[in-house]
């Protein structure tokens, strides 16, 4: 996808966009219901237990994404980042998660992928062999695949696989969590 010359990046998530957004807008109205109501006791615990709540629907429907830039391949999982030059996979899956292979190791990006009956549909037959009704897995499998290909045709330096834990998340999840267990232990 070009747009004036430049390529933008394209971000790809299997579904939960919808249910993460619910989840938490629901939650978020419960606590200011519960808060604003005059009779109503919310107990401390209950916060923090919010809190978590709308920490983890984040970490686990909504952050989770493969992000296809100019050079490289963003994967982002629960809990970390990745960042996978195009130069250094010499495979890649889009199974039930997508898959990466370099010789550094296996990559498994956990926040795209196709259910089994999508990979039955789209055959595993010859790249050349276009399914009839492909599936938006296979669709990014090639679009992928054809991006691989050109890295390592075209001339450049190879840049290192980069990981970077999600810190936010992870301190939200730990602190709510604690903060939740020790106001239920106190109150």
């Amino acid at each position: 996808m070009q747009s004036e010359g430049v390529k933008k990046t394209e971000r790809f998530s299997t579904g939960g966009m919808v249910g993460g957004v619910v989840g938490i807008v629901s939650v978020l109205v419960v606590v200011v219901l519960a808060t604003v109501d005059p009779t109503g006791d919310l107990p401390a615990w209950a916060y923090a237990a919010a809190a978590f709540v709308v920490a983890a629907i984040w970490a686990v429907l909504l952050r989770p994404a493969l992000v296809l830039g100019e050079r490289e391949v963003e994967v982002r999982n629960i809990l970390h980042t990745r960042w996978i030059p195009y130069t250094r996979i010499s495979e890649v899956n889009v199974e039930l998660v997508t898959t990466f292979e370099t010789d550094e190791g296996s990559y498994v990006a956990s926040g795209f992928g196709r259910s089994r009956r999508k990979i039955r549909r789209d055959g595993r037959g010859l790249v050349e062999e276009q399914p009839k009704n492909p599936s938006m897995g296979w669709l990014v499998e090639q679009k992928l695949q054809r991006r691989i290909d050109d890295a390592k045709f075209a001339s450049g330096e190879d840049g290192p696989i980069r990981h970077e834990r999600a810190w936010l998340e992870i301190a939200t999840l730990s602190i709510s969590a604690v903060a939740t267990l020790v106001l239920v232990l106190v109150g």
